[in-house]
């Protein structure tokens, strides 16, 4: 089920068909983040252990891809920042209720209609954590609706860009010297 839902939640954030993903963060104040050029991923198993295979790596991938675009190495020693992510799918339902009075001038009836519309929302969580004093110094949360299972990649990679770009944009009143390629 966890699976499936991380699918979901996935599928969501790759979807483009006339959705846009929301993307918020968080730097925690005070933190200087110059000089932090290298990252390792947390190992996704200890997060969350029943993430599909297949959507971690794509996430690890974009990760890796967007990092490396700003200039951040990847190492498995002694890295400046660590980087974890999370992902999660919920059902909405959306209830509108309303009355048709167009029968009220004949007979003095009214017609009340109610519509349920039910969505799949995703959301994808990146962290990065400073390792020399092991706290979360930026979070970010993208999030947008699940269209279609078929468009995954998409929209992972979509939504690790735009967090990598808040990141970066986050990051500059402290680091000038960070600029996307």
């Amino acid at each position: 089920m966890k699976n499936l839902n991380l699918f979901l939640l996935l599928s969501l954030l790759l979807s483009s068909c006339g959705s846009s993903m929301y993307v918020r963060s968080e730097l925690q104040d005070g933190i200087n983040l110059k000089g932090k050029t290298t990252y390792s991923i947390v190992a996704p198993e200890n997060l969350h252990p029943n993430i599909n295979p297949t959507n971690t790596f794509r996430i690890e991938s974009a990760i890796r891809r967007e990092f490396n675009a700003i200039q951040y190495k990847e190492t498995q020693d002694n890295a400046d920042i660590s980087i974890s992510f999370f992902a999660l799918v919920n059902t909405v339902r959306d209830v509108d209720t309303y009355v048709n009075y167009y029968g009220r001038r004949h007979w003095g009836m009214n017609y009340i209609t109610t519509d349920i519309h039910e969505y799949k929302e995703g959301t994808l969580i990146l962290d990065i954590i400073d390792n020399k004093s092991k706290q979360v110094v930026w979070h970010g949360t993208a999030m947008d609706t699940i269209d279609s299972m078929y468009q995954i990649d998409d929209k992972i990679n979509k939504a690790i860009k735009l967090l990598v770009q808040k990141y970066v944009e986050d990051s500059q009143s402290e680091d000038p010297s960070l600029t996307l390629n």
